[in-house]
């Protein structure tokens, strides 16, 4: 049996200091890249614009809410998913996961009109293919 990656989105909350901290070492990272002539991992750029807008004074998700201290990172992991996210999870296609979905394998969740899958769900689909 193959060691299957998990895809499941993950939400970091930082501390606005540890955000921050985040940024510059990214930019100081990817300096040390450039200097080296080698090229650094695609979306790494967009993924420290995006840090950095949240990071800039006056942004949301800056300050302490939720009792994160300085220094400490908290993994909120989702509890739904899109059929798109669901379909990279199982490794396969998201036509696939509307089958699934039509048989009842798999049920979604309306939120807001949309329809979500629980990560629960899917992760005792693939337990129970194993």
């Amino acid at each position: 049996m193959s060691a299957r990656m998990d895809t499941s989105p993950l939400v970091l909350r930082l501390s606005g200091e540890l955000l921050a901290y985040v940024v510059d070492a990214l930019r100081n990272h990817a300096r040390l890249y450039k200097a080296n002539g080698m090229s650094q991992p695609s979306g790494v750029d967009g993924l420290v614009s995006a840090l950095a807008f949240r990071a800039s004074e006056g942004q949301p998700g800056t300050s302490n809410a939720g009792g994160c201290d300085h220094g400490q990172v908290e993994a909120v992991k989702p509890r739904l998913v899109s059929y798109d996210t669901a379909a990279s999870m199982l490794d396969c296609s998201t036509r696939q996961v509307k089958r699934l979905v039509s048989d009842r394998t798999l049920r979604p969740v309306l939120v807001g009109g949309l329809r979500r899958l629980r990560i629960s769900d899917i992760d005792a689909f693939i337990e129970g293919q194993a």
